[in-house]
């Protein structure tokens, strides 16, 4: 709503998600510097009134005065509350239901709305619904997974299923994804002197370390007894790269039975999204490439991340 408001230069930028029969889930404002916060009883009495008409009018409302809107009638008293002159008001629909609502407000003068504007909000508002899915797929996948308690890491078994699901939305978004593949030096080694309690024990220790480094959207995944996958949702290669080494650092501060710290080798490679990409073949691909990255970041020693480019 901030980026919406400031971008529209609007008094006001308001959105909910939601269904017309409940009150919203979900509330954000962006209000100007000459504009004061809506009241939130008349601004949910817009809500309701324009959410009620959504499915009929799924292309919203561009109202330049709002005292000649026969859609506001029965909220006259509400839009004057509010200080509204001008208005926007789009309904978010999904798969032929209202799920939410934008109300862009123009208060210190009247204001007529350009049609590249009515455009601009539109494409917003699709976004908004697409980017409210995608949360809701990945929170659905990682309860089906089930992230480990102890760890906060997903099981292997979550590896597939998540790269797919996230190169077709990264495809479809034409959005770039970015995938690392981590692991400790000398893993059969420090496997065979912690033992599978002291395995279990230091992965609890990563988890823990690399859980306040990812952002909301980033997916953590235990891929091996000790080696740990990081997909990097919307993310180039080179910003990838930058994230891993401050994934790296953190993971720096683990120790081993308190001695020194562990180094990580490290692979991030980029999922290739051209014209021909094929999901499964193109995620195959990715898998390879990082197994095979990885050997290599072994022989070369932890000091250096080694970034794989796709290349065909």
């Amino acid at each position: 709503m901030n980026e919406v408001g400031r971008a529209m230069s609007a008094s006001r930028c308001w959105g909910a998600l939601g269904t017309a029969d409940q009150p919203p889930t979900l509330i954000a404002e962006y209000c100007s510097p000459q504009a004061s916060p809506s009241d939130p009883n008349a601004v949910l009495k817009l809500y309701t009134l324009f959410m009620g008409q959504a499915t009929s009018s799924p292309d919203g409302w561009s109202l330049d005065d709002v005292t000649q809107a026969a859609v506001l009638a029965s909220a006259a008293a509400d839009v004057q509350k509010l200080g509204i002159r001008s208005m926007q008001a789009l309904p978010l629909i999904d798969k032929d239901a209202a799920v939410g609502l934008l109300l862009l407000e123009q208060c210190d003068v009247p204001r007529v709305w350009s049609q590249s504007e009515n455009v601009l909000l539109k494409s917003i508002g699709s976004q908004v619904v697409t980017a409210n899915n995608n949360t809701k797929l990945r929170r659905l996948v990682r309860s089906i997974a089930g992230t480990d308690p102890e760890t906060g890491l997903l099981p292997r078994s979550a590896y597939l299923e998540c790269l797919l699901s996230e190169a077709r939305r990264s495809k479809d978004q034409s959005q770039p994804l970015s995938v690392c593949l981590m692991e400790p030096e000398n893993p059969h080694a420090l496997m065979k002197s912690l033992g599978d309690a002291g395995v279990q024990k230091f992965v609890q220790q990563v988890g823990k370390a690399l859980t306040p480094t990812l952002r909301q959207n980033d997916i953590s995944i235990r891929y091996s007894p000790l080696s740990v996958v990081v997909v990097f949702p919307d993310t180039a290669l080179p910003q990838a790269g930058l994230a891993v080494e401050k994934v790296r650092r953190a993971l720096a501060q683990v120790r081993v039975n308190g001695s020194d710290a562990m180094g990580f080798c490290a692979a991030v490679c980029d999922v290739p999204l051209g014209q021909s990409f094929d999901v499964v073949d193109g995620v195959t691909e990715v898998i390879n490439r990082l197994e095979v990255s990885l050997d290599r970041a072994h022989k070369e020693g932890s000091k250096r991340l080694l970034i794989s480019k796709f290349a065909g």
